[in-house]
């Protein structure tokens, strides 16, 4: 893969799978089942997320991309080479899930204006140059908001349609189906505001750009890949934000594709030093 990407070719192919994805989300929806199954994991994936990684990952192939993503059978060589475009999908498939089946708008059958922000989904992906994000995007399927990220410094994001939500002094981002004890502990700290989501992703995206003084996360209920990260990781290059693994680790972009113990934790600011205790 070619390694010398500059910001301007990265953001046009980030454009680019915007404009194609938009589209065709909504086709496929329309058209097709979106039929539904069940992972090793017990996590759900759908046709949709299949074919939409298959285009993407089309895409950045013949800009000479090398791909991993969640959708496919990754060559280990790439990864270990540090040199690649991480795509996922649907970022939140039991949002898409829940979306398209209770839509009535049969021009968009992927979106239910009625369903509140927590059943957002998002298209992620990243751009890993000699082991490191370097440049990365959040699509919002559900609202069209997006977030260009290049990790040299944050006068380089663009971030459109914002959503104005997230504007507390502290904040805890819980994932749905998250019931242990940490994220327990954390929804009774006081001063702090907690915003649930099904798209890890993007709340831990949220978690580093929105107006916080100390932020968390704990996100234990599913295995977690690259996918799910590495746009967030490349945010992390200039949000002075620590994103660990399970085991308390930094994520490395050259030594698996799934995170070391499952697990995924956010730390912005000091309030929330204490989550460390729970790597261990």
């Amino acid at each position: 893969m070619k390694i010398n990407v500059d910001r301007k070719e990265a953001y046009e192919l980030f454009r680019n799978f915007i404009s194609t994805i938009s589209e065709e989300i909504a086709k496929f929806t329309r058209e097709n089942k979106i039929g539904i199954t069940e992972k090793d994991d017990r996590t759900l994936v759908t046709e949709c997320d299949k074919y939409i990684d298959k285009i993407t990952g089309s895409i950045a192939q013949e800009k000479g991309f090398s791909v991993i993503s969640e959708e496919r059978e990754n060559d280990l060589d790439t990864l270990r080479s540090g040199n690649y475009v991480i795509i996922d999908a649907i970022d939140g498939t039991l949002g898409y899930i829940k979306h398209t089946q209770s839509s009535a708008d049969k021009t968009n059958p992927h979106i239910n204006s009625q369903l509140g922000y927590n059943n957002d989904y998002s298209f992620l992906s990243a751009i890993i140059i000699n082991g490191k994000p370097r440049f990365g995007l959040c699509y919002n399927y559900v609202t069209s908001e997006t977030i260009l990220l290049d990790s040299e410094d944050s006068k380089h994001t663009i971030w459109e349609n914002k959503n104005p939500i997230f504007n507390s002094k502290n904040a805890h981002y819980i994932d749905l189906r998250c019931e242990d004890f940490p994220n327990k502990r954390l929804s009774c700290h006081k001063d702090t505001i907690t915003y649930q989501y099904t798209s890890p992703g993007m709340a831990f995206i949220y978690a580093q750009l929105n107006n916080h003084d100390s932020a968390a996360i704990y996100h234990f209920p599913q295995q977690n890949g690259l996918w799910d990260i590495a746009p967030a990781c490349v945010a992390a290059g200039f949000s002075n934000t620590h994103i660990l693994d399970g085991n308390g680790e930094p994520i490395k972009f050259k030594d698996y594709l799934d995170i070391p113990k499952k697990g995924l934790v956010l730390i912005k600011g000091n309030k929330f030093n204490w989550l460390r205790n729970y790597l261990n």
